[in-house]
C-alpha cells in the first residue's frame, strides 16, 4: 500500500495537468497541499523530522525576500498577477519536496516513487503527441491563446498541455535521468535505457527542441563510456533509431517534411543565440541591480530592456524573482548533488537528476512549471539533509570472501585442555592424639 501511494504521489507530481475546476489549479498543487498536510500531521504526532526539514526551512526563510518583493510590487502596481502564482507554488512546493525526500529515503517506496515520476512524465508526453497529431487546442493550458502557438518555418511545434515546446521537452525528459539512475542502482533492467533513447528522439522530433535532447544524449553517452558493454549496445540502438527517424522525416509517404533536419541545421541559429545571449545578459544585470529580487515585476523590466519576457535561464529567473541568496542556495544544492553523479555514491537517481536540471536550467526558464520547483527543492534537501549511509540495495550484496587457509586461527579455535585435579592437602593432627596426654 505504501508503494502504491508513493507511485501515485510521483505520478501526480510529474503530470502537471490542469484540473477541470477553474482557477488554474493543477495536480502538482494537490500534491503540495497533501505534503503540507502530511508535514503538519508528522509534527503533531511527534515524528522526528530530521535535517531535511531544517534545510527546507532555510529555503523558505530565504524566500521571504521574494514575498516582500511581491508585496512591494503589488503595492506599486508593477506586479504581474499571472506570475505571482509562481511564488505560492514555490512555497507550497517545499512541503511536497519534503514528502518526496521521505519517500525516496525508504527502501519500500523509493523505486515506486521514481517509477511514478516516470509515468507522470510519459502522461505529459501523451498530450504533446495528441497535440502534434490533431492540433487539438483542448489539450493546451487554459490560459494559452492562439497567438502563443509556436511555428518554425511554417512547421508546427507541439507543446501539449505545456506553455511552450521547450518547456514540454524539459519536463518530459525528466524521466531520462531517473531511468539512468535506477539502472545504476540495479532497480530496473539495463534495457530500460532503450526507452530513454526512443523518448529523446521522439521529443526532439515532435517539439523540435534541441538543447534538452542533446543533454540527454550526452548523458547516455557518458553512461555508456563508463560501462563499456553498454557502449556498443547504445551505439547500435542509437544508430538504428536515428536511421528510422531519418527515413520517416524525409519520405513524404510517412508524413515526413524534413523539419527535424532543418531544425538541426537551422540557418537562424546564430540569431537565436544572439537573442538568448541578450536576454540572459540583461537578466543578469537586473539580478545584480536588485540583489534581493523584484518578484513578478521582472517581467516588465526585462520586456522594457529587451522586448522579450523569457529569460532563457531558470537560475537567473529565480534570482530576479527571489533574489541572489535564494538562487545561490539552490544552485549550490544542485551542484553538490550533481557532483555525486561523477562518483559511485549510493543515491544515483538524485545525482543524475541534479546534473540534468543544472544543464537545462541554463537554456530555458523552467520555474513557471510547478514540478521543477518541487524537484529543485527536493535536491536541495538531499544535498544537506540526507544521511551519508546508503539505502539498502535492491539486490543482495556479494557474500564475504572466505578466509585463506593460512590465516591466523580465530580466538578460542584451539581445544581447551581438561582441568587438572590437584592432590588433597594433608590432614592436620589433633592435639588429643599426642601420647602422654
Amino acid at each position: 500500500m505504501r508503494a502504491l501511494g508513493a507511485f501515485l504521489f510521483g505520478l501526480l507530481l510529474a503530470f502537471d495537468a490542469a484540473l477541470p475546476v477553474g482557477a488554474n489549479i493543477r495536480t502538482t498543487d494537490l500534491v503540495s497541499v497533501l505534503g503540507l498536510g502530511m508535514f503538519v500531521w508528522s509534527v503533531l504526532a511527534g515524528v522526528r523530522l530530521g535535517r531535511a526539514a531544517l534545510v527546507l526551512g532555510l529555503v523558505l526563510l530565504v524566500s521571504t525576500e521574494w514575498v516582500a518583493a511581491e508585496a512591494l510590487g503589488s503595492g506599486m502596481g508593477t506586479a504581474d498577477p499571472k506570475v505571482q502564482v509562481v511564488l505560492g507554488r514555490w512555497l507550497l512546493g517545499a512541503f511536497a519536496a519534503y514528502t518526496m525526500f521521505r519517500l525516496s529515503g525508504a527502501p519500500r517506496t523509493r523505486t515506486a516513487l521514481f517509477l511514478g515520476v516516470i509515468a507522470g512524465a510519459l502522461c505529459g508526453f501523451e498530450t504533446v503527441v495528441r497535440d502534434w497529431q490533431t492540433f487539438d487546442l483542448t489539450v493546451q493550458m487554459p490560459t494559452l491563446g492562439l497567438q502563443d502557438l509556436v511555428f518554425i518555418d511554417g512547421v508546427y511545434r507541439a507543446s501539449g498541455m505545456y506553455s511552450h515546446p521547450n518547456e514540454a521537452a524539459g519536463v518530459v525528459l525528466v524521466a531520462a535521468p531517473i531511468v539512468i539512475g535506477l539502472v545504476e542502482e540495479r532497480r530496473i533492467p539495463v534495457l530500460s535505457l532503450l526507452v530513454v533513447v526512443a523518448l529523446a528522439g521522439a521529443v526532439f522530433w515532435i517539439t523540435k527542441s534541441r538543447s534538452q535532447a542533446v543533454v540527454v544524449v550526452l548523458m547516455l553517452a557518458w553512461w555508456a563510456a563508463r560501462n563499456s558493454p553498454g557502449l556498443l549496445v547504445l551505439a547500435a540502438v542509437g544508430g538504428a533509431v536515428a536511421g528510422i527517424a531519418a527515413m520517416l522525416d524525409v519520405l513524404p509517404g510517412f508524413g515526413g517534411d524534413g523539419a527535424a533536419f532543418e531544425r538541426l541545421a537551422d540557418a537562424g541559429l546564430a540569431d537565436n543565440f544572439s537573442d538568448r545571449f541578450m536576454t540572459i545578459s540583461q537578466s543578469f544585470g537586473i539580478a545584480l541591480e536588485y540583489p534581493f529580487g523584484v518578484g513578478s515585476t521582472y517581467i516588465g523590466l526585462l520586456d522594457r530592456e529587451t522586448g522579450f519576457t523569457a529569460t532563457h535561464n531558470a537560475l537567473l529567473q529565480l534570482a530576479m524573482m527571489g533574489g541572489l541568496p535564494l538562487m545561490l542556495l539552490v544552485l549550490a544544492g544542485l551542484l553538490r548533488v550533481a557532483w555525486s553523479a561523477l562518483r559511485r555514491t549510493p543515491y544515483r537517481v538524485e545525482g543524475w537528476l541534479a546534473l540534468y536540471l543544472v544543464c537545462i536550467f541554463n537554456v530555458e526558464n523552467y520555474f513557471f512549471v510547478s514540478v521543477m520547483s518541487v524537484l529543485a527543492q527536493f535536491l536541495v534537501a538531499v544535498a544537506w539533509g540526507r544521511m551519508p549511509e546508503p539505502v539498502p540495495a535492491a539486490v543482495p550484496q556479494a557474500e564475504e570472501p572466505k578466509r585463506p587457509a593460512l590465516a591466523a586461527p580465530r580466538r578460542h579455535a584451539l581445544p581447551v585442555p581438561p582441568r587438572l585435579r590437584l592432590p588433597a592437602p594433608p590432614r592436620r593432627l589433633e592435639n588429643s592424639s599426642v601420647p602422654g596426654k
